[in-house]
C-alpha cells in the first residue's frame, strides 16, 4: 500500500514549498491543491477565500502579488512547487475549481515527475482524460464509481470512512485504483490496508513507517 502526503503532509504549513519538498523526499508521493488567481497564475492553496488587508476575498479575485498582504503569505505558484520536487516524484494535483485545467499538462510536462489529476468536479476530469485522473467523493460510492468510469478515470479517491473491503473489491473489478483520504491514525490505515486499497492519503508522515512495516 502506497502513501501520499496530503497537502504536503504538514497541516500547520500545508501546500507550502517547504512542506511539499520535505514530503516528496520522505515518501515520494505528494498531494497538493490548485486554484487560479485573478492575475492568471495557478497557485497552490486549499481554501477558496483569503484575507487581504483585513478583508475576505476569493482566490480568483486576488492578484498574485496581493497574497503577500494576506494571512496566506506563503501561497506559491504551481511552478515554484514543481521546481522543488525530486525526480520521479508522484504528484497528485487536486483541482479545487474548473476553467484552467487545460493549462496543467503543459506546465507539468516540463518536469521529470508523474502527475495524477484529481477533483470532486466532473468537468475538469473529462478534459484531462488523456492523463491519469481520479474522482474524489464523500458519499454515493456506486453512483460516483459509475461517473468515474464514464469519464475514464483511473482511480477513486473516496472518504476513508465509506471505504470498505466489499467496495474496494467492486472497484478493482472495474480496473480502478482506490486511494482513500484523509487517513491519519494507525488503526484506520491498518483497516484500509486489509481492505486492499492501493494507497492512503494522509497528513501524518509519521504514519508512513509504521504502516509500511506492518505485514
Amino acid at each position: 500500500m502506497d502513501f501520499f502526503a496530503h497537502r504536503g503532509g504538514c497541516p500547520e504549513n500545508q501546500n507550502s514549498v517547504s512542506a511539499v519538498k520535505k514530503a516528496a523526499k520522505k515518501c515520494g508521493r505528494v498531494e497538493i491543491d490548485v486554484r487560479q488567481c485573478k492575475t492568471g497564475e495557478i497557485v497552490v492553496i486549499h481554501d477558496g477565500i483569503v484575507e487581504v488587508n483585513g478583508r475576505a476575498q476569493s482566490v480568483d479575485n486576488t492578484a498574485f502579488n496581493d497574497f503577500q498582504e494576506s494571512a496566506s503569505k506563503s501561497v506559491p505558484r504551481l511552478k515554484e512547487v514543481l521546481d522543488n520536487l525530486p525526480k520521479n516524484t508522484i504528484l497528485n494535483v487536486e483541482l479545487k475549481e474548473q476553467g484552467f485545467e487545460s493549462q496543467l499538462p503543459e506546465i507539468c510536462s516540463n518536469y521529470p515527475i508523474h502527475v495524477v489529476y484529481s477533483s470532486f468536479l466532473k468537468k475538469p476530469l473529462e478534459a484531462l482524460q488523456d492523463y491519469e485522473t481520479a474522482y474524489i467523493f464523500l458519499t454515493g460510492w456506486h453512483s460516483k464509481m459509475e461517473k468515474a468510469l464514464e469519464i475514464n478515470c483511473n482511480a477513486l479517491h473516496p472518504a476513508n470512512y465509506i471505504t470498505t473491503s466489499k467496495r474496494v473489491s467492486m472497484a478493482k473489478e472495474q480496473g480502478l485504483d482506490i486511494r482513500p483520504w484523509t487517513v491519519n491514525n494507525y488503526s484506520e490505515a491498518s483497516r484500509l490496508k486489509d481492505a486492499g486499497v492501493d494507497a492512503i492519503i494522509s497528513d501524518n508522515l509519521n504514519l508512513l513507517k509504521k504502516i509500511s512495516d506492518r505485514p
